[in-house]
């Protein structure tokens, strides 16, 4: 049975358990502004009750849904000198989606040389700002 695409999150576009626009899941991070204390709690929910980071797989659309809203409303979140980073890291994070393949997997693509900076910018800041160690 497919998964139904929710927040495991909490933000100004919706709580954790809201349903998520299946025909345009990253609409509400329109409305998003960078706000540090909500970016922090967002990437501490995501540790706690969803293992995006280690188990991401394009086998359930519904996981791919909620996914690409999660990585859009974390990417307008983040705080302005991480924009270039969250963008370069979602498009390969999405690629990988898409593809259906384990990020464990040699074939993560790495679709440019700016995908590891972007990625150890993302894990720096979080550990500094936000006391976390994630693992992108």
């Amino acid at each position: 049975m497919p998964v139904v695409p929710k927040r495991w999150w909490t933000d100004a576009a919706g709580a954790e358990g809201s349903l998520i626009d299946v025909a345009n899941p990253t609409a509400a991070s329109a409305a998003l502004k960078p706000d540090l204390p909500t970016y922090c709690k967002v990437l501490s929910d995501t540790l706690v009750s969803h293992n995006v980071f280690q188990s991401a797989s394009g086998f359930d659309p519904g996981i791919v849904t909620a996914s690409k809203a999660w990585i859009a409303e974390v990417s307008a979140l983040a705080p302005t000198d991480l924009t270039a980073a969250w963008r370069t890291y979602s498009v390969a994070f999405l690629a990988l989606l898409e593809s259906g393949t384990k990020k464990s997997s040699p074939a993560f693509p790495s679709t440019s040389a700016e995908v590891p900076a972007a990625r150890q910018a993302i894990v720096t800041h979080a550990k500094s700002a936000c006391n976390l160690t994630i693992s992108l």
